[in-house]
């Protein structure tokens, strides 16, 4: 069993069980226990489709934690409320630890090595979209700058044509 705090510091227990699996099912359609299958039409399984849709991931955790944030008087409009972006990262681990536990104790090792595969993907991308930010920050305020400075020498150049004098110089009628 694994859990994870929401925005309104709220600790929500992840503890796929029969009941929990049944649960998702139910709701959601999807059977957790195939993480590997592929449902007609698609091209990714459902560990791949999980991990790559944040909705549907936030779907699954509402049906996982459902009864407890109906003990809560929590509906899932309030639930999702409380899934900032870190909080949907952490609720993801919390997940996949827990899918990965679960099939580890059904016998069934090779599913939670792919499991475990899943998280590592989602470890790598988000480091390497991490390790670019620097550089997206940089060139974003670059081409910031650049845009400020060309829309300010515009308005210099308007202001001077409107006004009918030269930058940096005052034009002052002599007395006559």
């Amino acid at each position: 069993m694994h859990s994870f705090t929401d925005g309104k510091n709220t600790q929500w227990l992840i503890d796929l069980n029969s009941s929990t699996l049944r649960r998702v099912q139910a709701l959601l359609g999807i059977n957790l226990t195939e993480p590997l299958s592929t449902a007609d039409g698609e091209t990714k399984n459902l560990a791949e489709r999980i991990a790559g849709d944040t909705l549907l991931r936030v779907d699954v955790l509402w049906a996982i934690c459902s009864v407890q944030a109906s003990g809560l008087a929590i509906d899932q409009e309030e639930f999702a409320t409380r899934l900032s972006g870190g909080v949907i990262r952490l609720a993801t681990a919390a997940f996949w630890d827990d899918l990965r536990d679960f099939f580890q104790d059904l016998g069934q090792p090779e599913v939670a090595e792919v499991i475990s595969q899943v998280q590592e993907v989602q470890k790598t991308i988000s480091a390497a979209v991490c390790g670019q930010m620097p550089k997206l920050n940089a060139a974003m305020h670059g081409q910031i700058t650049k845009a400020i400075e060309s829309e300010g020498e515009k308005m210099l150049a308007e202001l001077t044509k409107a006004t009918g004098k030269q930058s940096g110089k005052s034009s002052t009628a002599s007395p006559g």
